[in-house]
């Protein structure tokens, strides 16, 4: 049953993303309404692990992280094109660790979601990094160079920042921060 809803999930959010080409130039209206991110991410890792059953894939969630007012399909679009491609890096070496971590963190005076998703892929050249949220930039065969470009555009629309770097010994690290509204109380975790 969970794997069917989450194939109904997918399945809508690909039909955003064939829109994304035309969205791209758009600036769509963002539907917000409550999302739990811990459980929209385990919804998407679900599918991913089906998918790529040599993967190891893990899920590390903070507990008492609020809700997000976000755009739900906006954010699936976000993970999907992330976690896609940390396996299809990962995958190039025949092996593929993904590690995805959520969590509230309350930093001086702003409090914020954090996503990190680390890989153990093949990394990305180090002179496209600083360019490698802009449209048409990509270091792979395939591909459109749009799917970076939509994440940052989408993550900004939240009002969050995205950095990609990569890892001291092997893959890349992605960092997403999102505000947390001052009326929601958060979980002080250490940095």
């Amino acid at each position: 049953e969970r794997l069917t809803r989450t194939i109904i999930q997918q399945v809508e959010t690909m039909k955003t993303m064939v829109n994304s080409f035309s969205e791209y130039a758009n600036v769509p209206a963002i539907r917000r309404e409550k999302v739990d991110l811990g459980h929209l991410i385990e919804d998407i890792l679900d599918f991913f692990k089906t998918a790529y059953p040599k993967a190891t894939i893990e899920l590390e969630i903070m507990k008492g992280i609020p809700q997000m007012n976000a755009d739900p399909l906006r954010l699936r679009q976000v993970f999907n094109n992330l976690i896609k491609n940390a396996l299809e890096a990962t995958s190039e070496i025949d092996r593929g660790h993904i590690i995805v971590i959520v969590r509230a963190v309350e930093y001086i005076q702003s409090n914020y979601f954090e996503i990190l998703i680390a890989d153990d892929g093949t990394g990305i050249p180090d002179d496209l990094i600083p360019s490698i949220f802009e449209p048409y930039v990509t270091n792979k065969n395939k591909g459109s160079g749009l799917g970076l470009a939509i994440v940052k555009k989408i993550v900004e629309e939240h009002h969050g920042v995205v950095s990609l770097k990569n890892k001291t010994d092997q893959g890349v690290l992605v960092t997403m921060r999102f505000p947390i509204t001052k009326s929601i109380s958060v979980l002080q975790v250490a940095e």
